[in-house]
């Protein structure tokens, strides 16, 4: 089952049992819980859902059970992959459509820890998951020894593709799993294990040296993040996220704009609350080792922003300007 990190509907796998508008409709839906996990995960939280209803997180419907829950931010641990199940590599590799380039595939990977570090609340990596960590898609690994649990700290190797996972917990879906395993397509190589490990430096960074990305309470977040691109007229997979400094000191910005491109082409978002705000691309990633986050643009002059493909870009609006 794909997500929206994974490519439902934008970039379908032929599995979802329904119509292409059914499948539409389940991504918005998804990317509701998205836009609430990077809130922090608040019962009283509120958003503007995919049927253009405004909702408590409380009553955003996850399969029958609240949306969210958390009467403060701490409340929550924030993770993408956990070790008592397939990891997060593993995970998206398996769902993606078969033909996403493993380059893109390295993106998707990027992109869901960039979610989960710059949430509210309390990210959680998996030990290895910023090195495109795999346990050959093993999802109970625990008791599977070093062969399937090893993580290559030299970062030339993910440990994807050593042998088919145990029978334990993984048999029924050896079907799908061995052809995966033995596609070259999907072995990441040393280039790609370091340049994620530099983004993933990189995310900690924005989340580290901003107050924005670490609110301590509810209230604070129910006053500085609010979500756009809502509602059943949004664009799917993409996310636009602004969370407004509103303590006594600006330091280090005013604002911070988070947007989210889960999709395989370029998007452009714009917004008339952005225009002729002094926002710029946030400086790591003016100067990043990855070449595509660069390419993120903001227009001010009409409030339009430029996403690249599989791309989470953050725009600060400095608290001290030359414009």
């Amino acid at each position: 089952d794909q997500g929206f990190a994974t490519g439902l509907f934008t970039e379908p796998n032929g599995t979802f049992g329904g119509s292409a508008a059914d499948e539409k409709a389940e991504l918005l839906r998804l990317t509701d819980r998205v836009k609430l996990g990077l809130a922090g995960n608040l019962a009283n939280y509120s958003i503007v859902d995919a049927s253009g209803a405004t909702k408590l997180g409380k009553d955003v419907d996850y399969f029958g059970m609240p949306g969210a829950f958390g009467s403060r931010p701490d409340d929550t641990i924030q993770y993408i992959g956990v070790h008592d199940d397939p990891d997060w590599f593993d995970a998206m590799n398996l769902k993606l459509n078969t033909r996403v380039p493993r380059a893109d595939r390295v993106r998707m990977h990027r992109l869901g820890l960039s979610i989960v570090a710059l949430s509210q609340g309390v990210p959680f990596f998996m030990a290895g998951d910023e090195i495109l960590r795999s346990k050959s898609a093993d999802r109970n690994s625990y008791n599977s020894g070093d062969w399937f649990n090893r993580i290559d700290w030299t970062m030339r190797s993910n440990n994807w593709g050593v042998g088919l996972p145990p029978a334990n917990g993984n048999q029924e879906d050896w079907g799908i799993i061995g052809p995966a395993l033995a596609d070259p397509n999907l072995k990441p190589g040393a280039r790609d294990i370091e340049g994620t490990f530099r983004h993933m430096l990189e995310m900690m960074l924005i989340r580290k040296t901003s107050g924005l990305f670490r609110l301590r309470s509810a209230d604070d977040i129910s006053k500085s993040v609010t979500f756009f691109n809502n509602g059943p007229d949004q664009v799917p997979g993409l996310i636009v996220e602004r969370i407004r400094n509103t303590g006594r000191s600006c330091f280090p910005a005013s604002q911070a704009v988070v947007l989210v491109n889960a999709t395989p082409q370029t998007q452009t978002f714009t917004e008339a609350t952005f225009k002729r705000q002094p926002l710029i691309l946030h400086p790591l990633q003016a100067v990043s080792g990855d070449p595509v986050v660069r390419n993120s643009k903001f227009q001010r002059s009409t409030g339009t922003f430029t996403i690249p493909a599989r791309t989470t870009a953050v725009f600060i609006a400095p608290c001290f300007s030359l414009w």
